[in-house]
């Protein structure tokens, strides 16, 4: 018995009439329809990576710090400050110089001038230090941070004539 009730509502044969549950699927938006949504998120995505930039280029970090200075050692903070900072660059580099590009010419130029300023941050202030006390795990701070230096190395707009080139090389530990 139990094997036919589990084919039953599998097969979509149950169907309460009190649940409200229609037995006809959501119409599917047009390929249209989907491009306009994908276009409207990322540009949402674009707008919130521009406005959540710290005044020092990076990103992330804690808003309050009653947190910082009693629930967390500050190297931890600055662990998640270059992760995080990394991990926009990389999200911006895609989502405005990648395939998809960016809906309008001026959110791409100021997309791409957020990513200048990120790994300018990246590549001048990203050191990490071992922790002495209970948090000693900073390690993937530097992982997401090397990795942003190292999307920006294997995109076209930092190749070797760009003024950057060499310093996030030398950021990213290569020589």
């Amino acid at each position: 018995m139990s094997t036919l009730l589990i084919l039953l509502v599998w097969s979509g044969s149950l169907v309460s009439h009190d649940s409200g549950a229609s037995s006809t699927p959501p119409e599917k938006p047009s390929v249209d329809e989907s491009r306009e949504r994908s276009r409207s998120s990322r540009d949402r995505a674009i707008a919130y990576l521009l406005e959540s930039q710290n005044p020092d280029g990076s990103w992330g970090g804690a808003a309050n710090a009653t947190f910082t200075d009693c629930w967390s050692n500050p190297e931890t903070q600055r662990s998640w400050r270059v992760a995080t900072t990394g991990l926009a660059c990389m999200a911006l580099l895609e989502a405005v110089d990648g395939d998809w590009g960016a809906s309008d010419a001026a959110q791409r130029e100021r997309g791409l001038d957020a990513v200048d300023r990120g790994l300018d941050t990246l590549i001048d202030g990203a050191s990490l230090e071992q922790c002495e006390d209970w948090d000693l795990d900073n390690m993937w701070g530097y992982l997401y941070g090397l990795q942003g230096l190292a999307r920006a190395l294997a995109n076209d707009r930092f190749g070797p004539e760009h003024r950057k080139h060499a310093a996030i090389r030398a950021a990213a530990g290569i020589h």
